[in-house]
């Protein structure tokens, strides 16, 4: 069905309700068309929402197939190279992958250094038994505690007994030409909301989608970058207990879930957080936050299991409170003031459009059009300053543990 004959068929629903004559008639139309316009709007919104939903739900998968690795060794790429590659990943499963001919980029004062992993190392399965160096089968490939994508790193070697891989020297420079992001988990685990284990960092559930967090230019806008390096953060051990669980305000996680709350922040091209609190934006360094995609196990609730789709509003930081506080101390007295003060403006300017508005509620009789339009407009207005009042004064809160709705400023800086 035509996006025109949609708009007909509202209009035709609506038409009996206009009323005959004039300028009547016209003003009639003119609010049949905004209507059906709505209508319409509204309509295209929730069908596109929910093609979203099938989409996201069905078509991506946490696991990539057919990864492209590059290959910088000696001569070709090597053909029919043996794929067991259980014992250098992190999974504990063979890649599916493929290599390519390619080379690294490093600064011109740095060298380049080699990891060789045995491919023959065999592990207890009752032990948890680490490496420093493993492959993933993401594509990533983990040094210590920092993630390179496939395109940092190359295989120099590919042996029956081993795999060599190299990578620049020195650790990269986070920073906006070079995206970090901390996460909580390692790459090939899901903070686990509910897990009912002392680990909440889990297996991804089936058909969960790829870890690639949104980063920002600003505040309002979304840059066209994705992070290069993923950072296995600390953060939560040094920060214990003092550590809030925060998941974006557009998500309607289940009030059971208590212990995780919902607020606005945003990831920057650098690396930082920023928080809305108070009604402004504060910034959480680097090291004071991580974050993950999260899941909800909601079995032992008889609630639903959900799986982590990919969006926005599915990822999880855990922010160390007390740099938070540190970050808000030298202007919390501005961050408060502010808004009582233009509610403090907005509550006079109420006293005086109530006062209008009662003088010619008083003489309702000699009123004309002009006066019925005095009162529309002054009675209009009374409500929406009393409403801009009471938004401006409960901006004045300290961030708490309560649920709310998603906040203007969110909503205005993007969501």
């Amino acid at each position: 069905m035509g996006t025109h004959h949609l708009v007909y068929k509202i209009k035709l629903l609506l038409k009996p309700r206009l009323i005959v004559g004039g300028t009547h008639q016209l003003f009639a139309n003119i609010m049949v068309d905004f209507i059906a316009l709505v209508s319409l709007f509204s309509i295209i919104q929730l069908t596109n929402s929910q093609i979203m939903g099938i989409g996201s739900a069905t078509n991506e998968t946490h696991e990539p197939e057919g990864i492209k690795l590059q290959w910088c060794g000696e001569g070709e790429v090597p053909q029919g190279i043996d794929t067991n590659t259980y014992g250098i990943t992190q999974e504990r499963r063979n890649i599916s992958f493929r290599l390519k001919n390619g080379s690294i980029s490093c600064p011109l004062e740095d060298t380049t250094s080699l990891y060789t992993l045995d491919l023959n190392r065999r592990f207890n399965k009752s032990s948890n038994v680490t490496f420093h160096q493993e492959l993933s089968i993401t594509g990533y490939f983990r040094n210590e505690s920092i993630y390179y994508p496939p395109d940092k790193y190359c295989i120099a070697n590919w042996t029956q007994s081993n795999v060599t891989v190299q990578i620049c020297g020195a650790a990269p420079e986070c920073g906006v030409s070079h995206p970090c992001v901390p996460k909580c988990c390692s790459m090939n685990r899901l903070y686990t909301v509910n897990s009912g284990t002392p680990n909440p960092c889990l297996k991804p559930f089936e058909n969960s989608s790829p870890f690639n967090p949104i980063l920002y230019t600003t505040i309002s806008k979304r840059s066209s970058k994705n992070p290069v390096y993923y950072i296995r953060s600390s953060m939560i051990p040094r920060c214990r207990p003092n550590i809030a669980k925060i998941i974006h305000e557009a998500n309607q996680l289940n009030e059971a879930y208590s212990d995780v709350h919902r607020r606005c922040f945003r990831i920057q091209e650098d690396g930082t957080l920023r928080l809305l609190v108070n009604r402004n934006w504060i910034e959480v360094a680097q090291d004071d936050y991580c974050l993950d995609g999260f899941q909800v196990k909601g079995s032992s609730l008889n609630l639903p299991d959900e799986k982590f789709m990919g969006a926005e509003q599915h990822y999880i930081a855990f922010i160390c409170t007390n740099a938070t506080r540190r970050a808000g101390d030298s202007s919390t007295s501005t961050h408060i003031s502010f808004p009582i003060i233009y509610g403090v403006a907005f509550i006079v300017t109420t006293i005086f459009l109530l006062l209008t508005l009662g003088v010619y509620v008083l003489l309702w009789k000699e009123q004309k059009i002009q006066g019925w339009i005095t009162m529309s407009h002054s009675g209009t207005m009374l409500l929406f300053y009393v409403l801009q009042a009471t938004d401006h004064f409960l901006g004045t809160q300290k961030m708490g543990t309560g649920r709310r709705g998603i906040s203007f400023p969110c909503m205005v800086s993007g969501r």
